[in-house]
């Protein structure tokens, strides 16, 4: 029981940061280009966001009981998996519109435009499966790998 609980607090304690997390990303990517150095910051940050989500959707497997009786975890994840989709977006653009006056091969930032991608691509993916398993943990090991890997 008590497990139970320290999990229901992380994972609240966890969407409402999440979700804080992803509208400060986007308010930052609003009018300004990213430097290199705030797309690493913001490649780990989302890279310890989808660990975490990884840590808790294989405890809530261990407990086999939904976390989420009220929704409001769900819908927080549900909130912050819409973020980092606009965000994976707003990278992309970004990416394009460099490339279009030349400035992606003058520097390597390019490669860390594509990280930042492909890392919020991951972690708008793994957000989803948290978001199902909060509801319902998922009952076969094939069930939950087959949500990680699309065929």
């Amino acid at each position: 029981m008590i497990e139970l609980n320290k999990l229901h607090t992380d994972l609240h304690t966890f969407s409402l940061e999440i979700v804080a997390e992803s509208v400060r990303n986007l308010d930052l990517l609003q009018d300004a280009q990213p430097t290199q150095s705030q797309l690493n910051r913001l490649i780990a940050q989302m890279t310890a966001d989808a660990a975490f989500a990884s840590k808790s959707i294989v405890a809530i497997q261990n407990l086999n009981i939904p976390i989420d009786i009220d929704g409001s975890i769900s819908e927080r994840l549900q909130k912050a998996q819409n973020n980092t989709n606009k965000l994976c977006d707003r990278l992309g653009f970004m990416c394009r519109a460099r490339e279009g006056v030349g400035r992606l091969t003058r520097s390597g930032i390019e490669y860390t435009f594509t990280e930042a991608i492909a890392t919020a691509d991951n972690l708008h993916d793994i957000l989803g499966i948290l978001r199902t398993v909060v509801s319902k943990p998922i009952q076969s090991t094939e069930e939950l790998i087959s949500k990680f890997f699309v065929a």
